[in-house]
Order: C-alpha cells, then structure tokens, then sequence
C-alpha cells in the first residue's frame, strides 16, 4: 500500500530532513491518527480519472474553449491520479497528469500531490518532477510508481498548501507569500490555487502573479475548474 497507517496509541514523531538536489527539504510532517483517517479519505476521493466534460458542454456562449488572454476561457481536461511511493516521505503520495481533452490526449502538466499531517494540520506539498522520470512516465500510464526525492523538484515550504474538512469538503488554498521560479521561463512570481474536493469530484484553479502584481497566467480563465469521475477511460 501507499499509505502510512498509524496506530491510534502512536506518539507524534517529526520526520528528519530530505536533501534533494537543490538543497535542504524539510517537511516536517507528523504521525497523528486522527489526521491519518483524513489522510486516507483525501487521497481515496482523489485517486482515478476525472474530467470537466459536463461543465465543458455546458459553457455560456462568451466563454471561449481555449485558452485566450484577456478573455474568459475553459478548456477540456482530464486528470489522472495515480497512487504513489516516495520513499522518505511519511504520508500518502499521489501522481498526477493532466491531459488536454482525455486520457489518450497530450500531458500538460506532471505533478506529485504529497499529503500529510504536520502540527498545524493536513497539509499538500507540491512536487514536480525532473526531465528523466517526467519523461519516462509520460510514456505510459504507471501502475506501480516508486520515486525518490532525487526524482523530484519540490516547491517553497510557503507553498505549502493547507487543508481544513467542512462537513463532506476538503478545502485547500495556496497562502498568499507562496513565490516560486518558473521552470521553463525562469520567471518570479507568486503562486495562488484553490482546490476543494468531495466524493462526487474536485474543483481547482490557478493563477500566478509578477511580484508588480501583473497576471502571468490565470486556468481557467474565467471561474474554476469543475471535475467529475469519470469511469469509461480509454488510453
């Protein structure tokens, strides 16, 4: 299994440091049963295929279907999360890929969701993935994945993003001081994402900012992504 349970009776530990290729991570996540049940509701209500086919069908007239800036836009995605190990990390680690259009479509975006409790509460890290396992897992979807922190890229500890459960919904939001440096462009900017998901599905959106306060990016371009399950998936 993916994930790490823990005994009703288990003491809270804080787990050592991980030294990726950039520096010095440290996650600071703690083994606390009652976080551990959220833990796994969490990451079960991720797990598998979803798109926004509905919502995507189902657009007012003015809002285009690609992305277009300055103008309000939602395009058609589908999200794979698969189940993950990394080793090191106590918790529960998911693989995401986002596909434009299905899940035979081109990848858009790889990411490791990494959920876990610390002593402020359930918290989800961020992680992207070198060029090598990127690559290599983009060929196919994965089955069994197991990665190390050497595979990763992890974001800011400021982009640390907290959890909080009302009634059935798992609320997750960005703090505002999250600022990273792009990847490909190289550019600063601040970093900001809403996520809430329920068993029937998700919703997320995504924005980045210079530090002037100018939108860099903005998906989708008007409201939120509104994800469903989707159980037919052809690869």
């Amino acid at each position: 299994m993916f994930r790490s349970k823990v005994a009703p009776q288990a003491k809270a530990r804080v787990l050592p440091c991980l030294f990726l290729s950039f520096g010095l991570f440290c996650t600071n996540f703690v083994s606390v049963s009652a976080a551990a049940e959220d833990v796994e509701e969490l990451t079960d209500w991720l797990l598998g295929d979803f798109d926004n086919r509905a919502q995507f069908e189902n657009l007012d007239q003015e809002v285009l279907t690609t992305a277009t800036p300055g103008r309000p836009w939602v395009d058609l995605l589908h999200a794979r999360f698969f189940p993950a190990n990394v080793e090191g990390l106590e918790g529960a680690s998911i693989y995401l890929q986002w596909h434009n259009e299905s899940a035979a479509g081109p990848i858009s975006r790889q990411r490791i969701w990494h959920f876990g409790q610390t002593e402020t509460g359930l918290m989800m890290k961020f992680f992207m993935l070198k060029p090598g396992p990127a690559e290599q897992l983009g060929q196919a979807p994965p089955r069994a994945l197991s990665l190390t922190a050497d595979d990763l890229i992890g974001y800011p500890a400021a982009c640390d993003l907290p959890f909080q459960k009302q009634d059935e919904t798992y609320l997750g939001s960005i703090p505002q001081e999250c600022k990273i440096v792009a990847q490909q462009s190289g550019r600063t900017m601040f970093i900001g994402a809403q996520i809430e998901v329920t068993a029937e599905g998700m919703t997320y959106r995504e924005s980045g900012l210079t530090p002037e306060g100018v939108e860099v990016f903005r998906v989708p371009g008007t409201g939120t992504y509104q994800f469903a399950p989707v159980s037919d998936v052809t690869e």
